[in-house]
């Protein structure tokens, strides 16, 4: 990438489940929430980022660790990996489901 050249990031994406219907409130898990939750609202904010013409998406991981979901979720660490896993997953169909079209 040249220093000239400026990609345009995603939005809020917390914002961006709250107008598709998602409660955050009282969620330390933040967007995260929606990885186990509501995946599909997920990827339908992911697909209006990139349908508004993002060129970076961020994960619903990116504010998780490993011990955080195991407290809130009450599961095993390789329930928490998996989740951080889907996440990425997520990302990539939103992606391949934009491009298709």
């Amino acid at each position: 990438m040249s220093k000239h050249q400026i990609k345009i990031l995603d939005g809020g994406l917390s914002t961006e489940l709250v107008s598709l219907g998602f409660s955050l409130e009282n969620c330390k898990l933040w967007t995260g929430k929606a990885i186990a939750e509501r995946p599909d609202l997920l990827k339908q904010a992911h697909l209006n980022f990139i349908k508004s013409g993002a060129e970076v998406i961020t994960t619903a991981s990116y504010q998780l660790s490993i011990e955080l979901i195991i407290q809130e979720l009450n599961c095993s660490e390789l329930q928490a990996r998996n989740l951080i896993k889907k996440s990425v997953q997520i990302v990539r169909e939103a992606i391949s489901e934009a491009n298709s079209k």
